[in-house]
């Protein structure tokens, strides 16, 4: 959903961190985690 933020750990992120960039869209699922919510499996599409 755009326009929040949420917690990502790089471990969360498919390809490794730089696999992303800044603008790039991305996929993700959304889990409790201990910061509150955050995406895990993210990848870019």
């Amino acid at each position: 959903e755009e326009g929040k933020d949420l917690f990502v750990h790089f471990k969360d992120v498919e390809g490794g961190v730089n696999a992303i960039k800044d603008n790039d869209s991305v996929e993700y699922d959304v889990e409790e985690g201990r910061k509150g919510l955050q995406a895990v499996k993210v990848k870019k599409v």
